[in-house]
């Protein structure tokens, strides 16, 4: 009887706190949660084959998913535009609308920046090519975010979370081999976010240094590789007490590839250790698989990628204890005021599977790649369409003469 009493009062905790959600493990959308659509998958080529690259050579475009990949036969400079359409904000918490200024806020989200990735490499040594490259691996922006001041005003925030990254990058050859490593500057830049008891404006911009190292084996018609991205401790200061001291997690790739005349079969894994950045999340593994087939100066391709959400549940925001209804956004309201002191979302099941397809000409001075992924799953439907083109400097140079 003591031990069932025990246990009863265990459990009854366990559901109190699950009750009232988990906590921010970082500032807003630098959570790992909200990745299902802040991150884009950079590379147009490797996104019309499922995202697969880890094993491949490539371009500039390559250099992300593995270093090792880059293998260039003169100097190329490389523009990548991505569009990532809006949805609706990860949130199944029933909408309570009791004044008249909420009826335009619509609870999106969406990306404004074009631009994926930028970048110029070449040949240095016959065992050694180089890189720079410019590149946006997420973006999100909230449309939008209102709150009610003293006065029966409204104020409308967009919050929004853009990672920039700048990379150096080297890859050597030595027969079969290929070695490569990144040096990554990210840049973590923020405008605002959904805080409930203080209406100023939050805008900063935070540095952290990785390394990515990278391998590659070819042998005949079999090519494996691995890539290794190192995690980061960032402190966020931010405004209004709230300080967060978070752990950017590590990321581990690896792939086969199989190519038989003119068609290559690919497959990779990405283990992002998620749970590094909180405890409550789990670590998500992306399964991808692609093919892609060459004809004459055109290449096809066409994919698929598993990527697991993180977490399900109810997310807490930061706030005070103790919410006054009257001065909160009432899409957030607690339900039962008298039982519930806390503003929160709840976060749906955010599993995804991408179907993908793609289309490249290769032409004199460089190539063009035309490339798409759509979830079909339905649970956070987010859709992505990239098109990119390398140039072959030294043709240009050569109509220029």
């Amino acid at each position: 009887m003591y031990r069932f009493i025990i246990s009863l009062l265990l459990l009854t905790m366990t559901v109190a706190l699950v009750a009232e959600g988990i906590p921010y493990a970082a500032p807003e959308f630098i959570q790992s949660i909200f990745d299902q659509f802040s991150r884009n998958y950079l590379n147009a080529e490797a996104v019309g084959r499922g995202h697969t690259g880890v094993a491949l050579p490539g371009g500039i475009n390559s250099v992300l998913i593995n270093p090792a990949s880059l293998q260039l036969d003169g100097a190329y400079a490389y523009m990548e535009l991505f569009l990532k359409p809006n949805i609706d904000e990860m949130n199944t918490k029933p909408f309570r609308n009791s004044r008249p200024q909420d009826v335009y806020i619509t609870q999106e989200y969406n990306s404004t920046i074009p631009f994926g990735i930028v970048g110029f490499g070449m040949p240095v040594h016959p065992r050694l090519d180089m890189a720079l490259v410019f590149a946006v691996p997420q973006s999100i922006k909230f449309d939008s975010f209102a709150r009610e001041t003293q006065d029966n005003g409204c104020q409308t925030l967009r919050p929004s979370f853009t990672h920039s990254q700048f990379v150096v990058t080297g890859s050597s050859h030595w027969g079969d081999l290929s070695l490569g490593l990144n040096l990554l500057a990210d840049l973590y830049i923020q405008k605002d976010y959904r805080n409930y008891w203080m209406f100023g404006r939050e805008q900063r911009t935070d540095f952290a240094l990785r390394a990515q190292p990278g391998i590659r084996w070819q042998h005949g018609v079999l090519a494996l590789g691995g890539s290794f991205t190192s995690p980061a401790t960032i402190a966020f200061d931010m405004n209004y007490d709230e300080d967060y001291n978070v752990t950017i997690p590590m990321v581990i790739a690896a792939g086969a590839a199989c190519t038989l005349g003119s068609v290559t079969l690919a497959a990779d894994v990405e283990h992002e250790m998620c749970s590094q950045q909180s405890d409550d999340f789990d670590d998500r593994t992306r399964l991808k698989f692609g093919a892609e087939k060459r004809q004459g100066p055109y290449t096809a391709r066409v994919g698929v990628m598993q990527s697991p959400g993180v977490f399900a549940g109810e997310l807490s925001f930061p706030d005070k204890p103790a919410i006054a209804e009257g001065s909160q956004n009432s899409y957030y309201w607690p339900l039962v005021t008298d039982e519930e002191n806390h503003a929160y979302a709840v976060i749906p099941e955010n599993d995804q599977l991408f179907f993908t397809g793609g289309l490249s000409y290769a032409f004199r001075a460089g190539d063009l790649h035309l490339s798409m992924m759509a979830d079909m799953l339905g649970d956070v439907p987010v859709a992505q369409i990239y098109m990119a083109f390398s140039v072959n400097l030294a043709s240009l140079k050569k109509n220029a003469n």
